[in-house]
């Protein structure tokens, strides 16, 4: 690896002459900028931001498998409009795939019970009803038990078993911790999946859809990338009394 000698160079022009004088240095691209004035304390976000959700977006839809013929044409083509879409896209399907994970374990857990909803404490004139996971060798407890309960479901090793009460089974005669099977009824959460199922699959067409852009995003990302390179550049530059002053 050779050391090669750097030049300092210094540009002065009339204030008129700044943007196309940065233009042509950002083309050229081998200077390296040296501040002449503070950096700002809110270096210029929103192009940051902006290149920051189109290059998320491009990842998104590069994922696509085939990926569809692409749109070159810029009519009808909205930079922000698809950035936003995809971002959308990509936020609904990690929100559902995370709510149907939820959703299948608690599906798992309710359906040995049954589909029902839990009725209100007025509608069983003070009497709740408990649920409990009963080993089969403990089962025999139950006979001791003082309140009235049923076996809804055999497992290979858990019956399920639902006691009717007033208060909760005493914990001593009978050591087994209650399952909470409050909230929607099984039939409701299945129906949810079914939702669940059907919106990612509009999603899946959504985003092939989108990647129909990922070439003119490209292109686009390049030149807001290159734009908000260019108005940080102009954040290190001095300007005084309708002169600029730029070095490297």
């Amino acid at each position: 690896m050779s050391i090669v000698p750097l030049t300092r160079v210094t540009l002065y022009g009339t204030e008129e002459q700044r943007h196309d004088v940065m233009a042509a240095l950002q083309s050229l691209g081998s200077l390296h900028l040296i501040p002449l004035r503070p950096a700002a304390e809110e270096p210029e976000r929103a192009p940051q931001a902006k290149a920051v959700d189109a290059a998320k977006a491009l990842r998104h839809l590069s994922h696509v498998r085939p990926l569809p013929r692409q749109i070159r044409r810029r009519q009808g083509f909205d930079f922000d409009d698809v950035v936003t879409k995809t971002l959308e896209n990509h936020h609904a399907r990690h929100a559902l795939r995370d709510e149907k994970e939820i959703l299948l374990k608690q599906i798992q857990t309710r359906r040995p019970w049954g589909s029902f909803t839990l009725p209100d404490a007025k509608s069983l004139e003070g009497y709740r009803l408990w649920f409990y996971l009963v080993p089969h060798h403990l089962m025999e407890n139950l006979e001791h038990l003082d309140a009235a309960w049923q076996r809804v479901h055999k497992g290979p090793r858990h019956a399920y078993v639902v006691v009717i009460a007033r208060e909760k089974p005493d914990p001593e005669r009978f050591p087994l911790p209650s399952l909470d099977l409050s909230g929607p009824s099984l039939s409701t959460m299945q129906q949810r999946l079914e939702e669940i199922e059907l919106e990612l699959e509009s999603l899946v067409w959504q985003r092939q859809s989108l990647a129909r852009w990922i070439a003119l995003l490209k292109e686009n990302l390049a030149r807001a990338e290159d734009r908000a390179a260019l108005k940080r550049a102009d954040g290190l530059i001095r300007i005084e009394e309708g002169f600029f002053i730029v070095s490297g």
